[in-house]
């Protein structure tokens, strides 16, 4: 008797281990990102002030972005039509 039910809890175990840790899991995800959403929020609020003095180099960062975009497009528009530069002897 003592046999079928340790079986039985044994797959009541196997059954019920796997979700609890997925729930576990889950549920630490959440946390984990709610509680950054809460720090973002705090931060931003703290720095109100400060944004202002940071307009240009936000725009300068921008503007950086976009050139490097730009001269890769057309450093492959210029392999696309004369070909690839030929490797240095």
């Amino acid at each position: 008797m003592c046999r079928i039910s340790s079986r039985a809890s044994i797959r009541s175990y196997r059954a019920v281990l796997p979700a609890a840790l997925a729930f576990l899991q889950r549920a630490l995800a959440i946390a984990a990102s709610l509680a950054r959403a809460a720090a973002l929020i705090f931060l931003i609020g703290c720095g109100v002030g400060l944004a202002d003095a940071f307009v240009p180099l936000i725009l300068a960062h921008l503007a950086l972005a976009a050139a490097a975009i730009l001269a890769l497009a057309a450093r492959l528009i210029a392999v696309f039509l004369w070909g690839p530069a030929p490797l240095p002897a």
